[in-house]
């Protein structure tokens, strides 16, 4: 007896149906879409193309139910709202005054607007965003969602603690720079000035050193002696303010010198920046903290970068406090670039090449054992360049 031949099923294949359909949808608006539509004369078109995919047999707008009788989302969902807003959304630009997981704060005018982060910024807005920056962002309804970011001016980065190979930016669109330091508690650092110093101008800023606390020094003696730390920096033409959060001392200059410009505060922890932020502005009330007495060093009170507008045009960026300050893709040979006061003394040397380390009849450090240049600079120099080389 002959065996009856099986009859074969026909292959099903995963993508039958509607899921066919999400599939091509899909595929088609990632051929299409770019994140510069906003500005492209053939948007319309876009958008209509899009439309007429959507307007074939099969893709209506009604929902249809699942197997378990719940409501499945129409097939016009495979475009997510950044999409939609892209095509359809008016644009707007502002400023970045703070940024939290996913979102980020803007001011438009008078109006503070919370933006959604587009998925794949999000993933990475931290080396990507920074307070201070200009963005454009589209408005669909009573939501927004930032689209892009514009141009910087200036920038004040360092690479991530994290990931050493990524940049992080601190603040953007500054027009100076004012690292805090304080007398005592916790004491005075100059070694950490120089480093900001090389950050500030590599990013296009203005720098200055607030001195704050100087209400915990006893008398005259003793100030003349902690701010005589920072003589190197005054004899460069940097703006030194002592000042004390407390008291009021100074802050009519500093007011003075951050007039219709954009600062950003930075420094280690604890030593004050939040406190001047608000001596300068009584009511802004920004978050404030004690120095822990066992270490002498501050807690991270401000735990994320926020803008704040003050009277007279200020603007100033609060940052979290930073125990250690790298340097953004900066090499060993760029260093000495950013030693202006070692370019005279340079020229005397042997080599044109030298480092000012350890060569022979090396100008600067001639003018070091000379008396002629700080000898706290040079040694800032070479612990820099030590830490560079050992990609500290």
């Amino acid at each position: 007896m002959r065996k009856r031949p099986r009859r074969r099923r026909p292959k099903r294949s995963g993508a039958n149906g509607a899921g066919q359909r999400r599939q091509k949808l899909s595929r088609r608006v990632r051929e299409l879409y770019r994140p510069d539509l906003a500005d492209d004369p053939e948007a319309a078109e876009w958008h209509a193309e899009l439309e007429g995919e959507l307007a074939r047999p099969g893709r209506g707008r009604g929902r249809q139910k699942t197997r378990s009788g719940e409501r499945a989302s129409d097939e016009a969902g495979v475009l997510d709202e950044r999409d939609d807003e892209q095509a359809t959304g008016s644009e707007s630009t502002g400023r970045v005054i703070a940024i939290s997981s996913g979102s980020c704060r803007v001011q438009c005018g008078e109006e503070a607007l919370d933006c959604v982060l587009p998925s794949d910024l999000a993933r990475n807005q931290r080396a990507v965003l920074a307070v201070g920056d200009r963005v454009a962002f589209a408005t669909h309804g009573a939501s927004h969602r930032l689209r892009r970011i514009l141009p910087r001016r200036t920038v004040l980065s360092r690479p991530d603690p994290r990931n050493p190979r990524d940049e992080r930016v601190i603040a953007a669109n500054i027009d100076i720079a004012v690292h805090v330091e304080s007398v005592a508690q916790p004491p005075l650092r100059p070694a950490l000035v120089d480093r900001y110093l090389i950050a500030i101008a590599r990013g296009g800023a203005d720098a200055a050193v607030c001195v704050n606390k100087m209400d915990l020094l006893s008398g005259t003696e003793e100030r003349l002696r902690e701010l005589a730390k920072l003589a190197p920096y005054r004899a460069l033409g940097l703006s030194i303010l002592p000042c004390s959060a407390k008291t009021g001392e100074g802050l009519d200059d500093l007011h003075k010198l951050l007039a219709k410009r954009t600062a950003v505060f930075v420094g280690h922890s604890g030593v004050g920046k939040s406190s001047i932020l608000n001596a300068l502005a009584p009511g802004l009330d920004a978050d404030t903290g004690a120095v822990t007495r066992r270490s002498g060093t501050g807690r991270h009170t401000t735990t994320r970068s926020s803008l704040y507008r003050l009277e007279d045009g200020i603007r100033v960026i609060d940052t979290p406090g930073i125990r250690e300050f790298g340097l953004w893709q900066l090499t060993e040979d760029e260093l000495a670039a950013y030693f202006a006061d070692f370019e005279e003394h340079a020229a005397r040397c042997r080599f044109r090449d030298c480092a000012h380390t350890h060569e022979p009849d090396c100008g600067v450090r001639a003018a070091v054992e000379a008396g002629e240049l700080s000898a706290a600079r040079h040694e800032a120099y070479l612990r820099i360049r030590a830490s560079l080389a050992s990609g500290d």
